[in-house]
């Protein structure tokens, strides 16, 4: 199962930040499938004539209209129903719908990460603007991207290391 991203390009899973109060997604209907059933932020899963509108190509939902957005974490699941009604494999996107008025911080000033026996350390200089309370990290397989949010909530649980620099005279 996939569902197209804001780039038009069809993913499995989907993470992204947005301040906008709704949304619908669409995806390519998988081959076999007869229909397409939703889970919205944990809840159930339903196929119901308002929740998808199914094509002989493309699926969208909601049928009509957009689904509200809450604020903070929204996680929708899309799975397709195969004609001898079992279920194929599922597509995941993840919205956070943050504040119309969001600050912008000035971006890092280094990143470096760092193989260590219990996975990577990443070592990010944040500017000192003293209202930092945490940091999302993003990542692609291509230089360029597409880029995905990899971690689902900002990492606020960090260690802060200072490092003492002396000038000789």
């Amino acid at each position: 199962m996939q569902v197209f991203g804001q780039d038009g390009v069809a993913y499995t899973q989907q993470s992204f930040t947005t301040t906008t109060t709704g949304m619908s997604f669409r995806g390519p209907v998988p081959s076999g499938a007869v229909g397409v059933q939703v889970s919205i932020r944990g809840g159930s899963w339903q196929d119901s004539p308002d929740l998808v509108d199914f094509g002989t190509t493309d699926w969208i939902s909601p049928a009509t209209g957009v689904v509200p957005l809450n604020h903070g974490s929204n996680e929708f699941r899309f799975r397709p129903v195969m004609a001898d009604g079992s279920v194929g494999s599922q597509a995941v996107v993840q919205v956070w719908r943050m504040p119309q008025t969001v600050a912008r911080r000035d971006p890092p000033l280094s990143i470096q990460a760092n193989r260590t026996p219990e996975g990577v350390e990443i070592l990010v200089d944040v500017p000192d603007d003293g209202d930092v309370r945490g940091v999302y990290l993003y990542g692609s397989a291509a230089t360029g991207g597409p880029y995905s949010r990899l971690n689902r909530a900002p990492i606020s649980d960090y260690v802060v290391r200072e490092e003492l620099m002396f000038q000789l005279f």
